[in-house]
């Protein structure tokens, strides 16, 4: 990381969306830490997304070499069996990167951070030759893009605790080659956005409870008032 500050136009996108928040047209709605206290205080909320993540997190991963074949048989490639590796940087880098968290929980946060707020982070910590030697799962409302004009995104500034002081933060950037950027799509915002599961989801359950208490209050007064003015 950088302790590095740039303060270069947000451009069109400065509009949509809110920094920090990743909540883009909805800002006015729902946002990333609303999203979360949902995820916490909603027992169907927070089963669904747990049953999700925990899958995700279950799901082995392998690093596997498919082996180049040029022969061609009736006009089709002949592929030959991909062969697993079994030992290899990357995978020490998949199953050992977190000195605090577990493989399965850092796949499991990444997971539960994509289905709640629509985006996960992940930063890759390099030393000094370079060389990617931990990853470490990033709290999304603490993430903020930097935008070049055009709204692309050039690096992003992560909002990390004080040293002296938890309650303070200080902006530490960080060089979009070092981030793992996972998002589902956002219409509104196509380049840093993220419309998650759990937001559609709420809005659509606000609406529907807004819809609720309209017919029980027209079925109790019968759609007229009751009085003479």
């Amino acid at each position: 990381m950088k302790n590095k500050l740039k303060t270069k136009a947000a451009g069109i996108w400065s509009s949509v969306n809110n920094p920090g928040t990743g909540a883009g047209y909805y800002s006015g709605i729902t946002n990333d830490w609303q999203l979360l206290s949902i995820y916490v205080n909603n027992d169907t909320v927070h089963a669904a997304v747990s049953l999700i993540a925990g899958a995700v997190a279950s799901t082995g991963f392998g690093l596997f070499e498919i082996p180049q074949n040029s022969k061609a048989k009736k006009s089709k490639q002949i592929i030959a069996e991909p062969t697993e590796i079994t030992q290899s940087p990357i995978l020490d880098l998949l199953h050992n990167s977190d000195e605090m968290l577990h493989a399965h929980d850092m796949f499991r946060l990444a997971a539960t951070y994509l289905m709640v707020c629509g985006r996960a982070y992940i930063y890759i910590e390099r030393d000094v030759t370079g060389t990617p030697t931990a990853l470490k799962v990033l709290i999304p409302p603490w993430v903020e893009p930097y935008r070049d004009i055009d709204g692309t995104i050039q690096s992003y500034f992560y909002l990390m605790p004080s040293a002296k002081n938890n309650l303070t933060r200080q902006k530490m950037e960080i060089d979009i080659k070092d981030m793992i950027d996972i998002r589902f799509p956002s219409p509104s915002d196509p380049y840093g956005g993220g419309d998650s599961p759990v937001r559609s989801a709420w809005l659509k359950a606000s609406l529907s409870n807004k819809m609720l208490q309209y017919q029980d209050s027209l079925l109790d007064n019968r759609a007229r008032v009751d009085q003479i003015f």
